[in-house]
């Protein structure tokens, strides 16, 4: 019972580190080469659908950009992480859902307390 436990505390572990291992991995659409800069521009409740449809476009395009061949590690670097984190979370949930210790970080974190 001992190594099940063991064995469920390295996965959770690497389950909370792959994501600040991958930071490197995740560009900002401004850092990619064939972005524009990012210009100052206006700010109001007028202007916010049009902001929010141009900060999209880049996202959006990006998978034709993988399909051209370019981004292409970082892109399967990501969803290979990603589905590894998927595969294990099933084995480990359980360690998560049953201990206790993780009761008053729940109740810390309850909705009066973060309102």
């Amino acid at each position: 019972m001992w190594q099940l436990g063991n064995v469920c505390r390295k996965r959770a572990w690497l389950e909370l580190l792959l994501p600040a291992l991958m930071l490197p991995l995740m560009a900002q659409v401004n850092s990619l080469p064939d972005a524009p800069p990012a210009p100052d521009r206006p700010v109001s409740w007028k202007l916010l659908v049009p902001n929010v449809v141009h900060d999209q476009k880049p996202i959006w395009l990006l998978l034709k950009s993988v399909a051209e061949g370019k981004h292409l590690k970082p892109t399967l670097a990501t969803l290979s992480i990603t589905a590894g984190l998927v595969a294990v979370d099933p084995s480990v949930e359980f360690y998560f859902r049953g201990n206790r210790a993780f009761g008053t970080f729940n109740q810390s974190l309850s909705g009066s307390n973060t309102s």
